[in-house]
């Protein structure tokens, strides 16, 4: 079994449950849904991956020996011409550990079967993180998946069963009770927003909902309001999103 791999790399988490925790980043090639503010677009194409395509053997040796730079590409925290050597004096004398997760990322993962993949990770120990739109059935044992919904390809009822956090992201203020609408419909039991607050706890299978403005409208007043609102009249496990590891220029 080989992968179509567009780039490995050590970083943080920069959103969710786990922000700021380190990991190795595995972001595999092809994406049937292209959603228009993706910025990672230039993974959709599976047929081109940057770093060709690779076993679960030769992947877990790249992430092994990937630390200041990452496999195929430039410094694995650090985008936009930030120059290495500032956090490379920071780091000097530090000897790089295997990664304690790992999250398999895209494009859209999904649509390859990551079984033998999440095998040979877990069997050294190292825990599996997905990032997955939900649509799409799920081939593998994973111990942390993010299911970040996409409207041209809605979640399936099964993987939103396993999923332990959503990631929504926000265009408009209304899209915020579209979701919930949609989710409402598929997930159940629902957490069902308390008006005024203070929230009752909801019992809900998923531990947190994040509200992610779309990054191009992180600065929109009146969408951050309503993301602000919503999440605080509607309590647990409603949460707001940011991707934090945009503030430190990290990948």
């Amino acid at each position: 079994m080989t992968y179509p791999v567009h780039e490995i790399f050590r970083s943080f988490q920069g959103e969710g449950t786990h922000a700021g925790a380190a990991a190795g980043f595995v972001r595999l090639a092809g994406c049937p849904i292209g959603c228009p503010w993706c910025d990672s677009a230039d993974t959709w194409n599976a047929a081109a991956p940057k770093l060709g395509r690779l076993t679960p053997a030769q992947i877990l040796a790249a992430l092994d020996t990937t630390t200041a730079g990452a496999a195929g590409g430039q410094g694995s925290s650090r985008v936009g011409g930030v120059h290495a050597a500032t956090a490379g004096a920071a780091t000097a004398g530090l000897t790089a550990a295997p990664p304690s997760r790992v999250i398999i990322t895209g494009g859209e993962p999904a649509i390859h079967d990551l079984a033998p993949l999440c095998d040979a990770l877990r069997a050294r120990g190292t825990a599996v993180h997905l990032e997955t739109c939900g649509a799409f059935p799920l081939r593998g044992a994973f111990d942390w998946i993010t299911v970040s919904p996409k409207w041209r390809a809605l979640p399936l009822a099964e993987t939103l069963a396993r999923a332990n956090e959503l990631k929504l992201i926000i265009t408009a203020p209304d899209e915020i009770r579209r979701w919930f609408d949609h989710l409402a419909t598929t997930i159940s039991p629902f957490p069902i927003p308390h008006f005024p607050f203070p929230n009752p706890p909801n019992p809900f299978p998923i531990s947190a909902i994040y509200l992610h403005p779309e990054w191009s409208r992180r600065a929109d007043p009146v969408l951050l309001a309503a993301i602000a609102d919503w999440v605080s009249a509607a309590g647990d496990p409603w949460r707001a999103g940011w991707q934090i590891h945009k503030n430190y220029n990290a990948r």
